[in-house]
C-alpha cells in the first residue's frame, strides 16, 4: 500500500500516488494544461482530457447514442453504463448492500453507497480533494436527476 506523506491518501497503485502528489505541489511547480474554449486549468492532461467532452461544439469527440431512448454521450463507458436502465434487474447482477434494503445495477454505486453507513470519522479525504469532491457531489446531485423517475429503493437506515 503506497501512503500519501502529506494527508490520508491511500493507493495500491505507485502510479496513482505520483498522481496525487500534483495536489500538494503550487501551479508554478508543474505543466498546467488549459482548455482552448473556456477557462478550465488543471495539473493533469486525463482531467483536460475529461474535460474537453464537456464542450459540445468540440467535433472532434465522438459520440455514443443510445437505441433505446435519446440520451447521446460522448463517453462509451456512460453509455455502457445507461444501458443497464433498460434491464430489468432480474437480466443483470444487482449489488446489495449488506446493512440495508438498498440495491443497485452499478458496483460503484454500492460503494459509495456504503459511505453513509460509516460515520465522518471512518471517512478520510484528502484536504485538498474536499472542494473538488463538493463540486462533484453537486454535479452528480444534478445529473441523477435524471434517474429520479426510476425506482431504486432507497436505504432506509438513518445516519
Amino acid at each position: 500500500m503506497y501512503e500519501c506523506e502529506k494527508c490520508h491518501f491511500k493507493t495500491k497503485r505507485k502510479d496513482h500516488l505520483k498522481t496525487h502528489f500534483l495536489v500538494h505541489r503550487e501551479n508554478s511547480e508543474v505543466k498546467i494544461y488549459e482548455c482552448e474554449m473556456c477557462h478550465f486549468k488543471t495539473k493533469r492532461k486525463g482531467h483536460l482530457d475529461k474535460h474537453l467532452l464537456t464542450h459540445r461544439e468540440n467535433p472532434k469527440v465522438k459520440t455514443y447514442k443510445c437505441e433505446i431512448c435519446h440520451l447521446i454521450t460522448k463517453r462509451k463507458w456512460d453509455l455502457n453504463k445507461h444501458l443497464l436502465v433498460h434491464k430489468e434487474n432480474s437480466e443483470v447482477e444487482m449489488y446489495e448492500c449488506e446493512t440495508c434494503q438498498y440495491k443497485t445495477k452499478h458496483k460503484g454505486d454500492l460503494k459509495k453507497h456504503n459511505l453513509v453507513h460509516k460515520h465522518d470519522s471512518e471517512v478520510e479525504i484528502c484536504p485538498n480533494r474536499i472542494i473538488l469532491r463538493i463540486i462533484f457531489a453537486a454535479f452528480l446531485n444534478s445529473v441523477l436527476m435524471f434517474y429520479l423517475n426510476l425506482n431504486y429503493p432507497r436505504c432506509a437506515i438513518e445516519t
